[in-house]
C-alpha cells in the first residue's frame, strides 16, 4: 500500500510540473524554468519535450524579433512616403517619409482611410478600381499590377 502511494504521489508531481508550466506557457510566460523529472520514464520524455518546444519558441520569437527590428529601420528610412493599409485602405502602418511626402507625420495617418492621400474622390475610386482586383479572395490574388499607377497627390 506505501509502494502504491509512492507512485500516485510522484504520478502527481510530475502531472503538476507539467500543468503549471504548460498554463504558464498559456498565458505567455515563455520564460519558464527546465522542467526535470527524477525518474527515466514518460514523464521525463514528455519533459524533455515541452522543454524542446519552449526552448524553439523561444528561438522563434528570438527570430522574429530580430526580423521586425530590421523591417522598422527599413521601413523607417525610406525616404519617399510609404503607408500600409489592410484591404479595406485604412492605413496601418505608415514610414517617417509621409511627413515629406504628404505633409503627415505618421502618428496622424494611423486609422485613417488613405482617401486622405489622394488628389480628389475620383482618382481615390480609381485607384481602387485598378489595384484592388475584385474577387480577390476567389483567385487568391489582391493587387493588380502596380506598375506605373500614380494617383496620389503629393506635396511639392
Amino acid at each position: 500500500m506505501l509502494e502504491a502511494i509512492k507512485i500516485s504521489s510522484s504520478i502527481n508531481n510530475a502531472l503538476a510540473k507539467l500543468i503549471n508550466a504548460s498554463n504558464l506557457v498559456a498565458r505567455g510566460h515563455f520564460n519558464v524554468k527546465k522542467i526535470e523529472m527524477k525518474s527515466e520514464d514518460e514523464f521525463q520524455t514528455l519533459a524533455n519535450a515541452f522543454n524542446d518546444m519552449i526552448s524553439k519558441i523561444t528561438e522563434n520569437f528570438s527570430e522574429i524579433g530580430k526580423q521586425k527590428r530590421l523591417f522598422e529601420t527599413m521601413f523607417n528610412t525610406i525616404p519617399d512616403g510609404v503607408v500600409i493599409t489592410n484591404t479595406k485602405r485604412v492605413i496601418q502602418l505608415a514610414n517617417k517619409g509621409m511627413n515629406s511626402t504628404f505633409g503627415y507625420k505618421p502618428e496622424e495617418l494611423l486609422g485613417k482611410s488613405t482617401k486622405m492621400l489622394y488628389a480628389d474622390w475620383n482618382r481615390y475610386k480609381n485607384a481602387e478600381e485598378v489595384i484592388f482586383i475584385e474577387n480577390s479572395e476567389e483567385n487568391g490574388e489582391l493587387y493588380g499590377d502596380l506598375s506605373e499607377k500614380t494617383y496620389l497627390r503629393v506635396n511639392a
